[in-house]
């Protein structure tokens, strides 16, 4: 399951409370390939960007090879252990969690049962 409620400042006390779960820090601060640009980032937090805008930007950011590979990846991942989306923002209503989150689920092939 891909999880999108953890953010930096409990990420401690989250790691404690599910021992067993993979933590994928998305943000610019590390350099990660899935939080958005700096430019894009400059544009919504500076700039006054709306986040309906923001959105066909980052996932057109999202688009790259190396983004698409590790959308399949946590995937994947998800599918053995909950993945915890961890960026600074608290809630991801305005958040690239949120939107990654969806990508990553649109990625997951569920096999049909054998009848």
């Amino acid at each position: 399951m891909i999880r999108t409620d953890c953010y930096l400042a409990v990420l401690k006390k989250f790691k404690i409370q599910y021992p067993l779960a993979h933590f994928e820090i998305v943000t610019r601060a590390t350099n990660h390939c899935l939080s958005p640009s700096w430019q894009l980032l400059q544009k919504y937090k500076d700039e006054g960007l709306t986040f309906d805008e923001y959105i066909p930007i980052f996932l057109y950011e999202m688009e790259r090879p190396e983004c698409q590979t590790k959308i399949h990846e946590l995937a994947n991942r998800s599918q053995l252990q909950d993945v915890f989306l961890v960026c600074y923002e608290k809630s991801d209503d305005q958040c690239h969690r949120r939107l990654l989150k969806k990508l990553i689920d649109e990625q997951i092939y569920v096999t049909p049962p054998i009848h």
